[in-house]
């Protein structure tokens, strides 16, 4: 029942908490002041998992999903304190539900694949009992890859994703190391003793699990991009019957987005290079366009492991069909477009030697007659912006590239975490100053022309209106450290503004010359703002779209009056109350139509 399936998660939890307890308290040679530690002996433990495990393994496949998931953690707890005792006996499981041969256990594939993710790393380190196992259990898992069951996607995702975060894949033969006999046995006192030929086997399987991982880590692009290829628009909102749909669609995502990350950050240069060239074929040649946004996400890992070998090669295959402007059809257009967004979302300092072509490319789709190619340019224009001068990690690697060869799996102490980041430097500062004054005056003009009546474009014309508005802001929002006030330019414009600031990219580069063209510059797009919404509530021709530009208009605004923490406030507060509203409205439907 749920009921005892909890109490045996809980009892599994302290005794597990326990143990640590008991042994980190062994190492520092003292006793706590204010916890009682109870004493956990082996044979303890093994009377305990004599009369529990059988239980759990039981549990593991009850029809309840909140039973199963608690037998999980409850195994999980017990293979950190025994991983040789239970870890063999749960990986013959796992390998046997995964087995395609095995028909009357394909069931039980899923509940394999979420407890795998839960034990991995108990069984990779200090005692690595995954290992002989690992090559065989890694090709069973990517059969959980299945455009028709998103559940045992995402479960898998959820394994490379975990097994990823603790080996690093190397084709070298010095690559990987394992703790000695005396280590593991000094970690897990409450365990067994493996068997005496177990280290052999884990010899042997060292000395090709890189190879055995690099052809992993290539199957699993393949299946990626398998996956994508097959995948299916999003189906839209029309009742609650697609809500579970939509979050598995969201989920997946999402997983798959941390997954790509990881993965690309933690292949080794030779093999992210023939990932990167398959990754680079399907844009090209196989486009999956029912699924742009997660083939997006295979584009941005790919380019972030190491944007100054792969961003150019994207840069040239994708721009070269956009340029010059109308040569390629709508549809290929809106996907060459998302995937170089995706491409410069992490290049840094790689887009500066691109900065022409992508001006280019920005200008001659932002005005396009279609609606989803000016979002997708606007979406391009912020992330250029947010590559160039905004603070974010740049990898995702479980090992630094530069640090001493360490046992797989073994945890890192708080000293010795180092992320790096991306920090704006004078030519992505530069870069993006010109770009957000060009685009700044450029509307300016535009406006002014459109009040003045002098523009060559029909008067007051919504569809140009929108497409304006919308690219100020993505400008905005994705260069918003570019608009500053008083606080870091006394001496600008800007002294007698109240506006908040937003401002951080520009205290970097004071004596840049493009640093002295952003004074004023919050200033003088406010004031166009302020000039703009008279026109969108008054003006007779904007009336069909004057729904559309007074949110664009909050959107510009809210910006350039917010803070940035506060900003994110509003941001997650617009969506709840949108996501409720939806909610709310789609049930008043439900029931006037019954």
């Amino acid at each position: 029942s749920g009921r005892f399936a909890v109490l045996l998660a809980s009892l599994s939890a302290e005794i597990s908490r326990a143990a640590g307890w008991q042994q980190g308290l062994a190492v520092a040679q003292e006793q706590p002041k204010f916890r009682w530690v109870p004493m956990v002996r082996r044979s303890t433990v093994k009377a305990l998992r004599d009369l529990i495990v059988p239980e759990l393994e039981r549990g593991l496949l009850h029809r309840d999903s909140g039973v199963s998931s608690h037998c999980t953690h409850a195994l999980r707890h017990l293979c950190f304190l025994c991983p040789w005792a239970l870890g063999n006996r749960l990986l013959d499981f796992v390998a046997l539900a995964l087995d395609p041969a095995a028909v009357h256990t394909s069931h039980q594939a899923p509940v394999a694949l979420g407890l795998l993710r839960a034990i991995v790393p108990a069984t990779v380190h200090p005692l690595p009992v995954l290992l002989p196992r690992l090559p065989r259990l890694l090709q069973l898992s990517l059969s959980g890859i299945d455009p028709n069951d998103q559940r045992k996607t995402l479960k898998t995702f959820s394994v490379c994703n975990t097994l990823l975060g603790l080996v690093y894949v190397d084709t070298a033969r010095d690559a990987y190391q394992v703790p000695t006999a005396a280590r593991a046995r000094e970690l897990l006192p409450l365990d067994e003793e493996p068997e005496s030929g177990f280290y052999d086997d884990v010899e042997d399987a060292l000395a090709t699990l890189g190879d055995s991982l690099a052809a992993w880590a290539l199957d699993l692009v393949d299946k990626l991009i398998y996956l994508l290829q097959l995948q299916e628009a999003p189906a839209k909102s029309v009742g609650s019957e697609f809500d579970v749909a939509m979050f598995l669609t969201q989920q997946q995502s999402l997983i798959l987005r941390l997954l790509v990350w990881q993965l690309f950050s933690q292949l080794s240069e030779d093999i992210r290079r023939s990932a990167t060239e398959r990754v680079l074929r399907f844009v090209t040649l196989e486009p999956a366009h029912d699924s742009p946004k997660d083939s997006s996400f295979l584009v941005e890992g790919c380019v972030a492991a190491c944007p100054a070998r792969t961003f150019t090669p994207f840069l040239e295959a994708l721009a070269e069909p956009l340029l010059p402007a109308g040569g390629a059809s709508t549809r290929e257009a809106l996907w060459n477009l998302k995937m170089l967004a995706a491409a410069c979302r992490f290049a840094g300092r790689e887009l500066c030697p691109h900065e022409a072509r992508l001006r280019a490319i920005v200008d001659a789709y932002l005005p396009h007659e279609d609606k989803q190619v000016r979002k997708s340019a606007g979406k391009l224009l912020r992330a250029i912006m947010f590559s160039l001068v905004e603070l974010y990690p740049t990898e995702y690697r479980a090992t630094q590239p530069n640090e001493a060869l360490r046992p797989l799996g073994e945890p890192l102490s708080w000293d010795a975490v180092a992320v790096s980041w991306h920090i704006c430097r004078e030519e992505e500062f530069a870069m993006a100053a010109r770009l957000a004054l060009h685009h700044v005056e450029d509307s300016q003009a535009f406006f002014q022309a459109q009040f003045e009546g002098t523009s060559d474009a029909p008067k007051q014309d919504p569809v140009a209106w929108a497409a304006r508005l919308k690219g100020l802001v993505q400008l905005v929002r994705g260069g918003i450290s570019l608009f500053h006030d008083r606080s870091l330019a006394s001496d600008s414009p800007m002294a007698d503004c109240g506006i908040m600031n937003t401002g951080s990219a520009v205290g970097l580069y004071p004596t840049l010359p493009e640093r002295v063209g952003l004074d004023g510059l919050r200033r003088k797009l406010a004031d166009l703002a302020h000039q703009i919404f008279p026109v969108i509530r008054d003006a007779q021709e904007l009336r069909p779209q004057r729904p559309k530009l007074i949110k664009l208009w909050l959107k510009l605004v809210g910006p350039l009056c917010s803070d940035r923490a506060s900003l994110a406030h509003q941001g997650n507060f617009r969506r709840s109350m949108a996501t409720n509203l939806k909610r709310l409205e789609r049930n008043a439907f439900q029931r006037t139509a019954a």
